[in-house]
C-alpha cells in the first residue's frame, strides 16, 4: 500500500508542488530544465521498483512454503496444561457457541 501511495503522491507532486525548486530539492534526480528526468519517470521508475520488490517476495515466499513442506509435519506442538493447571477449556469455550 505504501508504494502504491508513495508513486500516486510523486505522479500527482509535478501540479501540486508550486515552486520547481521545491520539487527538484524533494526528488534529487527531477530536473524541470531538461537535465533530468521527469516527474513522471520518477513515478513509473517507483511503480517498477514496486513490482519488482512483490515478485521477489512472491517468489521467495514461494521457495520457503516448498522447503518447509519437505520437512516432516509435527503433530503435537505443545501443551498448556502445565502452564494452566485446573482449567477446563471445553466449558469455557462452550458459553461462546454460535450454534445454540
Amino acid at each position: 500500500m505504501g508504494g502504491i501511495f508513495g508513486a500516486i503522491a510523486t505522479a500527482a507532486a509535478g501540479s501540486t508542488f508550486e515552486n520547481p525548486y521545491v520539487l527538484e530539492q524533494t526528488f534529487k534526480n527531477v530536473k524541470e530544465d531538461g537535465t533530468g528526468i521527469s516527474i513522471t519517470t520518477q513515478a513509473w521508475m517507483q511503480v517498477i521498483a514496486l513490482c519488482i520488490t512483490l515478485l521477489l517476495s512472491f517468489a521467495s515466499g514461494a521457495l520457503s512454503g516448498l522447503v518447509a513442506s519437505k520437512f516432516p509435519s509435527i503433530d503435537y506442538l505443545f501443551d498448556d496444561a502445565e502452564n494452566f493447571e485446573g482449567v477446563n477449556y471445553a466449558n469455557a469455550l462452550s458459553r461462546y457457541s454460535l450454534t445454540t
